[in-house]
């Protein structure tokens, strides 16, 4: 897994806990680490939300952490277990839309091995691969996908 997932889980911050609506991103990172550090990501998953809902590809690239590996098991309020996975990947793709190379990895990763739902699928694989030094491109392979009929 990217560094950059580990680094994206710390950065996010809960709206309701503490007065986190009124804090700023670098007040949100810190006590999202604090959170993630804990194991509370419930509270991690709910400081982010904010940022991520107004397109931060960071904060959206952490969710998708959140939702796909870290709090698995973790009840996420707003988030009912059967939609953890096609959430997790919504926010992955935005993030990666938004150009986050670490997203664009992970769903190179995904389907280059089959994972979290996606197919093996070598081709879009190797396009997310290359959208990492083209962020142009990434509409492109999110296209590919959709064609497909993965993005659902």
């Amino acid at each position: 897994m990217a560094a950059g997932f580990a680094i994206a889980i710390a950065l996010l911050g809960f709206p309701h806990i503490s007065g986190a609506a009124e804090l700023s991103r670098a007040e949100t990172i810190k006590e999202g680490k604090a959170a993630a550090k804990a194991g509370d990501y419930n509270k991690v998953y709910q400081l982010g939300l904010p940022f991520a809902l107004k397109g931060d590809p960071e904060f959206e690239y952490g969710l998708s952490g959140v939702l796909l590996f870290y709090g698995e098991g973790s009840k996420i309020d707003g988030v009912a277990d059967q939609d953890r996975r096609h959430l997790g990947m919504m926010w992955l793709r935005k993030a990666a839309e938004g150009g986050s190379d670490e997203a664009l990895e992970e769903l190179a990763l995904f389907y280059r091995w089959g994972e979290k739902g996606l197919p093996r699928d070598p081709e879009l694989s190797d396009c997310f691969t290359q959208a990492e030094s083209d962020h142009k491109a990434v509409a492109h392979c999110r296209a590919r996908e959709h064609a497909k009929g993965y993005d659902q």
